[in-house]
């Protein structure tokens, strides 16, 4: 899964549908690669953090 952004991104958590954080990292980028292979179905909550510190939220289901 890639996400990209209009602006720098500094943090990203993915929270599985129970809220579980399954993954929660600093970056210093616009777009990054996330290798989802592993996690097993459902839906997932991203929330990025952009540089000047807005969040932005997405949710995606995974197959």
């Amino acid at each position: 899964m890639t996400i990209a952004a209009a602006e720098q991104l500094s943090r990203i958590s993915v929270c599985n549908a129970s809220g579980r954080v399954v993954l929660e990292q600093g970056f210093n980028t616009q777009q990054l690669a996330l290798d989802i292979s592993a996690w097993p179905a459902g839906l997932y909550a991203v929330r990025a953090a952009g540089a000047d510190g807005r969040m932005h939220t997405l949710r995606f289901v995974r197959e």
